[in-house]
């Protein structure tokens, strides 16, 4: 019997501001859904990306802690350019809150660069 397959996502490095940073006030656990953003724009209007982000070794995540963590994008398709060591700043609407930094990639064959029909 085959396992079932994990959803593509990224394995990441992640670290959250805390309010003198301009961030958080209060620390996340496992299921967390920000925004991402990597710098693209639609006009003036930044174009964000959500996700959820399960943590590895620890229930909470405190601000300015670093974490390794599992990033689930929800449309993967968005997230076929990066690489390993990009940076993914992390949104709560309009307040960048943190900073995620690729460490392994785990998309789809078909959304990985160069790999497309």
């Amino acid at each position: 019997m085959s396992r079932p397959s994990a959803p593509p996502h990224l394995i990441v490095q992640v670290r959250l501001f805390g309010p003198s940073e301009g961030g958080r006030k209060h620390p996340v656990t496992s299921g967390y859904r920000p925004q991402a953003s990597f710098g693209e724009r639609e006009g003036r209007v930044p174009l964000m990306y959500g996700f959820q982000l399960d943590l590895f070794d620890r229930e909470w995540l405190k601000l300015g802690e670093m974490s390794r963590a599992r990033l689930t994008p929800t449309s993967p398709n968005r997230w076929a350019k990066l690489k390993v060591g990009d940076r993914i700043r992390i949104y709560e609407g309009r307040s960048h809150v943190g900073d995620a930094y690729v460490s392994e990639l785990h998309l789809t064959p078909d959304l990985m660069p160069g790999t497309a029909d």
